[in-house]
């Protein structure tokens, strides 16, 4: 799942200039079919530019996998920090 999101995270040109860096924390539902719902940030990075990539990047990194029937769960909420490197 993180790994998924790391490759969909685009680091903002102009968060890039202004050498912002701080790790916003993201919040979303996956449900039974791998789609994904509620997608907030939980903890802001203090930047509305980097805040704004990781939604996003939640959405370029959907759908996911579906939840297996043996999970006995419709439903699955995560809260992920995401890094953002100098390369993106």
């Amino acid at each position: 799942m993180r790994a998924k999101l790391q490759r969909a995270l685009k680091y903002p040109r102009a968060a890039d200039r202004n050498d912002v860096r701080d790790v916003p924390w993201v919040r979303f539902t996956v449900s039974a079919t791998g789609a994904v719902s509620g997608v907030s940030v939980a903890k802001s990075s203090g930047s509305s530019l980097l805040d704004q990539a990781v939604i996003e990047a939640v959405h370029r990194a959907s759908p996911f996998p579906p939840i297996p029937d043996s999970a006995g769960k419709s439903s699955l909420k995560f809260l992920i920090p995401l890094q953002f490197s100098k390369s993106r």
